[in-house]
């Protein structure tokens, strides 16, 4: 390989690592009192964030629908009514998702990636039929809808977005951490993970097992001996211990009752 073309991929990296960094500040959270770099240790929480989950509703970064509350506090993601359904034209339903979507809708536009993800593995020929005309239009067929519904402030999709193997670490574990902070069960448990594999933020297996337990205070048919096994297994019972006085802290921040969603 020669000089000119090591040296061109060397740019093209750099570029992607900045573009990635571009308006993703790095997240500092009531649950983890740390930023993702550099690594700080761990701070209960001192001052809950602006944003609620109320505000998010309001700004449809997250519909009611798409939304369960949990017995512990907090919600996790369930399925809506969908937008589009098999024997319809695809295109024809996406169309009001679109305008909507255009004028900066994070919901709709999640709902889109939704569509065109279905559409781009269909399950039978009908279905194939249904999505043609949409699958023909290239600027909606190879659009990056997930990506975009994040930016967007999607919680669904930031959440999607961060268990991308692709995805830019930084904006992942921003993804993440609002997510966690509005109580979100699936953004808990993606930090559990997070933190146990390193992946998109610092690994530390305490911290791992303490945003575990925080899940599991969301509803105790969460909890499993393989879960538990899998995130604590490791750990002393001294570190055990640390993590459970973290987890109530967690717990505290995100998901205990202190806003009514009507």
């Amino acid at each position: 390989m020669g000089a000119r073309v090591r040296y061109a991929l060397l740019l093209a990296s750099g570029v992607a690592v900045a573009l990635c960094l571009v308006d993703a500040p790095l997240p500092v959270s009531a649950l983890s009192g740390e930023p993702l770099v550099p690594p700080v240790p761990f701070v209960p929480i001192s001052a809950a964030p602006a944003e609620t989950l109320d505000a998010a509703l309001r700004q449809r970064h997250i519909h009611r629908e798409a939304m369960q509350r949990l017995p512990g506090g907090g919600f996790r993601f369930v399925d809506p009514q969908p937008s589009w359904r098999p024997g319809t034209d695809a295109l024809r339903a996406a169309q009001p998702i679109l305008a909507a979507s255009a004028q900066g809708d994070a919901h709709a536009t999640y709902r889109m990636f939704e569509i065109v993800e279905r559409c781009l593995s269909p399950p039978d020929a009908p279905t194939l039929r249904d999505c043609e005309r949409l699958l023909a239009a290239t600027q909606i067929a190879q659009r990056d809808w997930l990506s975009l519904a994040a930016s967007q402030g999607s919680l669904q999709a930031g959440v999607r977005y961060a268990t991308n193997a692709k995805a830019c670490r930084a904006r992942a574990a921003t993804y993440l951490w609002r997510a966690a902070r509005l109580g979100n069960a699936e953004a808990l448990l993606g930090l559990a993970e997070g933190h146990l594999g390193g992946m998109p933020v610092r690994r530390d297996p305490v911290k791992a097992y303490a945003f575990y337990l925080a899940w599991v205070r969301l509803s105790p048919t969460f909890a499993t001996l393989a879960l538990d096994r899998r995130y604590g297994g490791d750990l002393t019972p001294a570190q055990k211990q640390t993590a459970r006085l973290r987890s109530q802290d967690i717990h505290r921040a995100c998901c205990r009752p202190r806003q009514r969603v009507h």
